[in-house]
């Protein structure tokens, strides 16, 4: 899959707050994918997809991450869930609940043009 751009980004999901780099990609439908490579930076994490809770320590502190309970689904293309699949070799895909944060201007910019 051909990114659009890289780029070092400080982000909250609810009251997690982290810094990574992330790729631009022409992906419909979200605004980040945090891939394996994210997750294992966490740790031993804890899943309940019936209560959709996500919960792990970092640096000695608690989080838990509360997934929508009754999410809007769309479907992802074959051939781009491929490709990213081909590159990661796994994934897993988890909506958390909206939260305050707002793309970042350079994402904003990037996505304007379509390389």
């Amino acid at each position: 899959m051909q990114t659009m751009g890289e780029i070092h980004y400080s982000l909250q999901l609810q009251q997690f707050a982290f810094v990574a780099d992330f790729y631009v990609l022409p992906v419909s439908g979200c605004e980040i994918i945090l891939g394996a490579t994210w997750l294992k930076t966490l740790g031993d994490i804890l899943w309940n997809f019936d209560k959709m809770l996500m919960k792990f320590t970092v640096e000695g502190v608690d989080y838990q991450l509360q997934g929508e309970l009754d999410p809007q689904t769309s479907m992802v293309s074959c051939k781009a869930m491929t490709r990213l699949l081909w590159k990661e070799k796994e994934a897993m895909m988890v909506q958390v609940l909206p939260g305050f944060q707002t793309l970042h201007v350079l994402i904003q910019y990037l996505l304007k043009f379509k390389l």
